[in-house]
């Protein structure tokens, strides 16, 4: 259903991301950030589903600024490399890529973002200021406990922390 593109942040990295769109007129845009296994299967599948939805949902592959292409499993070697991986991205280099996807899914009207693990930290860091204002949130399980942090969230939200 969806397809590769490519976004530029900011700071000029380029980036693939995969696109789902909906078979009519979107109603809105929703960014998914990745967990530490890159934009694979999973992830895909859920853009797919929101498109299904009827939103166009980006998926920004944070990793591609140090190994471009990764896909991972969820096997201890795969958690590994994922966990090496993430060590090397960091949140501000992110949430330039989120910003990149912003621009893309804007399209769309409204935008919301959801992020799963490690992308539910990215997702959770993205609803604040000077951050532009996402329409929604729902960072899930996010890693780096941000619930300690004395920012103000511009976003509506729902988060389940472990």
């Amino acid at each position: 259903m969806g397809t590769q593109i490519e976004l530029t942040a900011s700071d000029g990295a380029t980036i693939s991301a995969y696109r789902a769109d909906p078979a009519g007129k979107p109603r809105g845009g929703l960014i998914v950030c990745q967990e530490i296994f890159g934009v694979n299967v999973h992830v895909r599948g859920v853009c797919d589903r929101y498109a299904q939805e009827g939103y166009l949902a980006i998926a920004p592959a944070f990793f591609d600024r140090v190994q471009p292409g990764v896909e991972l499993g969820y096997e201890p070697d795969d958690i590994a490399k994922g966990r090496e991986l993430m060590q090397k991205i960091s949140i501000d280099n992110a949430l330039k890529d989120v910003a990149a996807a912003l621009a893309v899914a804007s399209e769309a009207g409204k935008v919301g973002i959801v992020g799963y693990c490690w992308g539910g930290t990215v997702a959770w860091m993205a609803c604040r200021p000077p951050f532009p204002t996402m329409a929604a949130a729902s960072p899930a399980w996010p890693t780096r406990s941000p619930a300690s942090r004395p920012w103000r969230i511009s976003a509506r939200r729902t988060t389940p922390f472990r």
